[in-house]
């Protein structure tokens, strides 16, 4: 059963993603990962975050910080610098450039989301919430 329920949310997963990921590219955002960070930098706008809180609130994996903030930097969507007091952290922070292709492509990524799920009625997206939430708590202490 453990097996089939992976397969299932793998398949089903992937396929979530890939269809969020195709609206998003209309907005020249490469993927849905680059979207969650960009999101996570506009809300602290006008503030910062340090590289690696991403990780450390369990968002993304720490490998992907230096590969995302590198290409939000690169479309200018987001910028960097070392922290004045402890040179070995970095700071980076959303540009208004970011925060308006985050604007621009939050619709399309609502309308997307919305229509993965769509299939769901609230008493099911609750329930798969709940589900999905304990199956994360699961693999963090798995992960440790």
């Amino acid at each position: 059963m453990g097996s089939e329920l992976f397969r299932l949310l793998a398949i089903s997963g992937g396929r979530a993603v890939r269809h969020v990921e195709r609206a998003l590219k209309r907005r020249s955002i490469s993927s849905a990962t680059q979207f969650l960070y960009l999101q996570a930098l506009v809300d602290a706008f006008p503030g910062f975050l340090f590289v690696g809180d991403l990780s450390n609130h369990g968002l993304f994996d720490v490998t992907d910080d230096a590969r995302m903030i590198d290409s939000l930097v690169r479309k200018g969507w987001a910028e960097r610098l070392h922290d004045d007091y402890d040179r070995r952290r970095v700071k980076v922070w959303a540009t208004e450039a970011g925060s308006a292709a985050y604007a621009e492509a939050v619709s399309d990524y609502t309308e997307a989301v919305n229509e993965a799920f769509r299939c769901l009625d609230a008493t099911d997206k609750t329930n798969a919430k709940f589900i999905l939430e304990a199956i994360s708590e699961s693999m963090e202490e798995l992960s440790v």
